[in-house]
C-alpha cells in the first residue's frame, strides 16, 4: 500500500504552537531548511502551496511567502508563479549544471545579509559640489540665437 503525503504542514510535522510570536517566517524557513538539508523532503519534491500551508498553520499567507523567498534566495528552492515551489537541494559538486545563484550572478550582500545598494545615479553633484562620475554630461546649445 502506497503512503500518501499530506498537503500542508502535516507532512513536514510543523507545530505552529512552538513558533515564536514574532519571527514566524524565520522560524518556518528554518524548519523547512532543516527538512530539506536532512533529506526529509527530497530534491525536486513540491512544497505545499503557500495558501494551503498558511491555512494549515493558521497564519497569514505572507509569512509563508516570505519563508519560501528566503529559501529561494539561499538556493534551496525554485519556483514559478502558478507552478509551485520545488526543493532544489544544493549539490556537493561545484560543477552542478542546475541553475542557481552563483558568485557571478548573485547580488552582493552587506555583512548583515541584506542586498548591497549601488550608488545613486540621480544626483548630478557629489557632496563636494563636483559633477558626479555617474551622470551624463549636459550638452549645451551653443548655436547663436536667431535674430527677430
Amino acid at each position: 500500500m502506497q503512503q500518501t503525503r499530506g498537503s500542508g504542514s502535516d507532512f513536514l510535522q510543523l507545530d505552529p504552537a512552538s513558533a515564536p510570536a514574532r519571527g514566524r517566517s524565520m522560524w518556518l524557513a528554518a524548519r523547512l531548511r532543516e527538512a530539506i538539508t536532512t533529506g526529509q523532503v527530497p530534491d525536486g519534491a513540491p512544497l505545499p502551496a503557500t495558501r494551503v500551508l498558511a491555512a494549515d498553520l493558521g497564519w497569514a499567507r505572507g509569512v509563508v511567502v516570505q519563508a519560501y523567498q528566503r529559501l529561494g534566495e539561499e538556493g534551496l528552492t525554485s519556483g514559478r508563479a502558478r507552478a509551485g515551489t520545488r526543493v532544489r537541494r544544493p549539490s556537493a559538486h561545484p560543477h552542478d549544471p542546475r541553475p542557481g545563484p552563483s558568485s557571478r550572478t548573485a547580488a552582493p550582500r552587506t555583512p548583515t545579509g541584506s542586498p548591497a545598494r549601488s550608488p545613486a545615479r540621480s544626483s548630478a553633484r557629489s557632496p563636494a559640489g563636483q559633477p558626479s562620475a555617474h551622470t551624463t554630461p549636459t550638452i549645451l546649445d551653443l548655436t547663436p540665437a536667431s535674430r527677430t
